[in-house]
């Protein structure tokens, strides 16, 4: 396959999926990882593509954006109260459980009634709510790292590092959607 062939080959996959592995286009295309990282430094001078660690964006593919903490406070409000009574219920007494972020995880913790509890969570959020709890015997902590404005939680290496160090009864975390579900 000739270069300007490859280079349509990279841009219409980028294009199709949305973002894409290095080693994807390795593999689909039978070439070496460096020619790869060549096309894709070609392709992003040109403005077709942007490249990220690991592989290259679609400049052109939609887009969807993520809808901020305060934007997602008022969707699907009933259903997430559901979901957030139902995983109370699976929290025990002398548990040690990690509260991640999102409204669902609020709500949850808004519910948390429990006197003997360790709650680590990187939702400052979460973190205020269960804080003003302080009447109940549970302990509550706060993760540090990057502040990310839109989810209000602490992310990125220092979170990380951090979470590695911990263990957990349960976990309880939420997310945007489900691909292909």
């Amino acid at each position: 396959m000739n270069k300007y062939d490859r280079l349509e080959e990279i841009t219409k996959l980028v294009n199709q999926k949305g973002t894409v592995r290095t080693n994807e286009i390795v593999e689909d295309l039978n070439v070496s990882d460096m020619t790869v990282r060549r096309d894709l430094a070609e392709l992003e001078e040109k403005g077709l593509l942007t490249k990220i660690h690991g592989g290259a964006r679609s400049n052109s593919a939609f887009q969807i954006k993520e809808k901020s903490h305060q934007e997602k406070h008022t969707e699907n409000i009933e259903e997430k109260r559901a979901v957030a009574r139902k995983a109370v219920n699976l929290i025990e007494e002398n548990d040690t459980i990690f509260l991640g972020p999102g409204t669902t995880i609020e709500l949850l913790a808004q519910l948390i009634e429990r006197e003997s509890l360790t709650v680590i969570t990187n939702c400052f959020p979460v973190f205020q709510i269960l804080f003003e709890k302080r009447s109940l015997n549970f302990k509550v902590y706060l993760l540090g790292g990057e502040m990310r404005e839109l989810t209000e939680s602490f992310v990125g290496e220092m979170t990380n590092t951090l979470l590695q160090t911990k263990r957990f009864s349960k976990m309880f975390f939420s997310c945007n959607g489900i691909k292909d579900a």
